[in-house]
């Protein structure tokens, strides 16, 4: 896949080197090919009753802050097959990352460090990684301003600690830092759809490694930014979410953002 995209990659890498900013997102898609049996490297899509086969598809691209995107930094396709079935017998969690279906996003990382060795001048931003244990990940090595900051959602940190307390329970008794108008589409979980007022909160924490690693595993440093809505309106409760960075936060600049 990748080889089909080089020169895309290449031209990409140099529009990229035009801004300070990059944000590298990164997600599955599903290809579903059920009316093709014979083809081979697929495998399970879905559940079992559903009997789907196909392949997952795990895109990386490149995409300013103002919206527009450069082009795509690599695509990789995983066909869930002998080899993740072998590793069902030894457990995910004693599995290694890189052969686990998580291993995925540490790929498209270790993609995106080639690139910004590439484009020194460039801040580049990994969007994606499903837990605390690929921040730890991708976090080591080499100097924090020669290696991809990452940006991820925190709603798997429910269980962290900072210290002895819960990572959304600390971030709740933060210094709010002022009033952030963030567009809602409508939903059934907001009906209303609309701007909506939050107040942001943002620290500096230090999350506990997850105990299977043991106790000897380092913490991981991290910028958490938690937002609580400022009304609940038509929903029973208000909104609350929180995205941890290695992005150093020191503030926030006012003002609506597309949700």
């Amino acid at each position: 896949m990748d080889g089909v995209l080089t020169a895309h990659t290449e031209a990409t890498i140099e529009r990229m080197k035009e801004h300070r900013v990059v944000l590298v997102p990164q997600d599955t898609t599903t290809l579903h090919y059920r009316t093709h049996p014979m083809t081979e490297g697929l495998g399970p899509i879905n559940n079992t009753e559903d009997q789907a086969i196909g392949w997952l598809l795990h895109d990386t691209l490149g995409l300013y802050r103002g919206g527009h995107a450069p082009g795509h930094l690599g695509c990789s396709g995983l066909g869930a097959g002998p080899a993740e079935e072998g590793e069902k017998d030894i457990g995910a969690k004693n599995c290694p990352l890189s052969r686990r279906k998580a291993g995925k996003w540490l790929r498209s990382f270790q993609k995106a460090a080639q690139v910004q060795k590439l484009c020194p001048e460039t801040m580049l931003v990994v969007i994606g990684g499903p837990r605390v244990g690929y921040l730890r990940a991708v976090s080591g090595g080499r100097p924090r301003a020669r290696r991809p900051q990452t940006l991820g959602a925190g709603g798997e940190t429910r269980n962290r600690k900072v210290d002895q307390e819960f990572l959304w329970d600390f971030m709740a008794k933060q210094d709010v830092a002022g009033l952030l108008n963030i567009h809602v589409p409508r939903s059934r979980f907001a009906p209303g759809s609309g701007y909506l007022g939050g107040y942001p909160l943002f620290a500096e924490v230090a999350l506990q490694a997850p105990k299977r690693l043991g106790a000897a595993a380092p913490a991981v440093t991290v910028w958490a930014v938690y937002v609580l809505e400022q009304t609940c309106g038509t929903v029973g409760s208000p909104i609350e979410w929180m995205l941890r960075t290695t992005v150093e936060v020191k503030g926030f600049a006012p003002g609506p953002k597309g949700g």
